[in-house]
Order: structure tokens, then sequence, then C-alpha cells
């Protein structure tokens, strides 16, 4: 087990078929059967803390978009399945796409709650009293200079974002929230 979730290899295609209905325009499940509060055509599953769908199939816990891939592809992902407008609940077909985790991770569009400057991509130098725009790519650290104010720190990391990370969808801010 990691993160609470089952091994994606105990449930086949065939089996979530049997139980699940997908739909793709939607990314909704709903089921098929009647068990306990399970009814026939009710939406199955729930939301984590962390945005995700999850879903208890065979009395194992799986992750909705991953589910979402084993139901239309007939085999698991390979990798990550990533969301292409970073809503991690959307699980509709066309917002899913494989990905590796390096390309899953070039689609941070917020900065981690411990940076004190609020923008991705940005730090404040206190020995020299500035802002510090870093990015990685390729496993590598990339710096990209130190400015006087932390958005302008933001835009020159930015437009390093759109050159090193191609795999990348730009989203407006208020879909991606």
């Amino acid at each position: 087990m990691k993160n609470g979730l089952h091994k994606q290899s105990e449930l086949t295609a065939e089996q979530l078929r049997e139980v699940l209905d997908y739909d793709p325009a939607t990314g909704e499940f709903r089921w098929k059967r009647s068990r306990y509060a399970q009814r026939i055509g009710t939406l199955a599953g729930s939301t984590l803390p962390a945005g995700y769908r999850t879903l208890v199939v065979n009395r194992s816990q799986y992750l909705a978009h991953r589910l979402a891939w084993l139901f239309m592809t007939g085999s698991w992902p390979e990798h990550t399945v990533d969301h292409r407008n970073g809503r991690r609940d959307d699980n509709r077909w066309h917002n899913l796409r494989h990905a590796t985790m390096g390309e899953n991770s070039q689609n941070k569009r917020r900065a981690l709650r411990r940076n004190t400057g609020g923008l991705l991509g940005v730090s404040f130098c206190s020995e020299r009293g500035n802002w510090r725009a870093m990015i990685m790519a390729n496993g590598k650290s990339h710096y990209l200079g130190r400015y006087p104010t932390k958005e302008e720190a933001h835009e020159v990391y930015l437009k390093a974002k759109e050159r090193l990370h191609p795999f990348q969808t730009l989203v407006p801010a208020q879909e991606a929230a």
C-alpha cells in the first residue's frame, strides 16, 4: 500500500466495468450494482482532503483519475495521470493525460506555503535584500537572477517556465483554483 491506496494491479478493467460506469464527459463514476449504501446510478466515491476523488472497489481504495485511465484504455497507466487544468477532482477524460513525474511537476501554479514571497519561483535573499528567481528543469536548478521586487523576479520566472516547461498547460488563475 502507498499513501493509503492499494496497488493498481489488484483490479482489472473488466472488473471495474462490471461494477461502475464512467462518463468521460463529466468524469463521474456511478454504481452499476446496489450494495449497502450504494444504489444503482448513484455517484461513486468521495473527495480526499488533498482534493483528489477516490473510490473503494472490491474493498480497495483507488484514485478516480487512475480508474478513469483504466476504464478508458483497458490498462493501468505506466506513470502519472495528470489533470491538464490542475483541478484534482476534474476527472473528465479530455482533462486527463499520461505524464512522467517530471512532466507532472511542470504544472505547479502556486508557491509552497513556506515561500515568504508567495510567488512561484521566487525567494527573498536576506543577505542582499533582493528577490532571487530560480526554476527546476530536467532535474537541474537554473538561477535566473536577482531583482529589486518579487514581481520582477516572478515575471522572469514565468518567461523561463514557458521556455523550459513545454509540458505545462497554462490556465487562468481562477480556473486552476
